[in-house]
């Protein structure tokens, strides 16, 4: 009797860290797409400014720009945490489920970063001259890989590799 006993608080022990270790992850992962907005608020902004080739007056325009979108992306995403905290919580509580209003307020959220970043290149490139487009095509390119996480940037773990032997 007591070695089932043991079994199962270790069990549950277990899977409490588990728990805890994967919700680390998912809201505290500094690559994880929700943070992605800090890299791009350094080293891919440095980046976008030098193939963008912007004068001083684009350049303001650009931070401006791109301050702005940072702020609005990160208010969006603290919406969502608010929502999503929860609902992964009640797996230790077992509290019941995320209702569908609150499954709407995510989605609606997910929308909204997506036109706001959309948006928000279509206001990059207005500040362009006609002569910088193509640079544009190379920014919008990387952008999109950076925001996409593209596999160029970032090998999959070892054990999804392939080998090839």
């Amino acid at each position: 009797m007591k070695k089932l006993e043991f079994y199962k608080i270790g069990l549950i022990t277990m899977v409490v860290l588990n728990l805890a270790l994967v919700s680390f992850l998912v809201f505290n992962n500094p690559q994880s797409h929700s943070h992605s907005h800090d890299r791009e608020d350094g080293h891919f902004r440095k980046r976008a400014i030098q193939i963008l080739d912007l004068d001083k007056e684009q350049l303001k325009q650009f931070k401006d720009l791109a301050t702005l979108h940072h702020m609005e992306m990160i208010k969006m995403e603290d919406q969502q945490k608010e929502l999503l905290r929860p609902y992964f919580n009640q797996l230790s509580t077992g509290d019941g489920v995320l209702n569908e209003d609150s499954r709407r307020k995510v989605s609606e959220l997910d929308r909204q970063k997506l036109e706001l970043t959309y948006n928000h290149f279509k206001e990059v490139k207005a500040i362009l001259r006609p002569n910088q487009y193509p640079n544009f095509e190379i920014f919008l390119s990387q952008a999109i890989d950076e925001l996409l996480m593209d596999e160029k940037s970032s090998p999959p773990p070892p054990h999804l590799r392939r080998n090839h032997k």
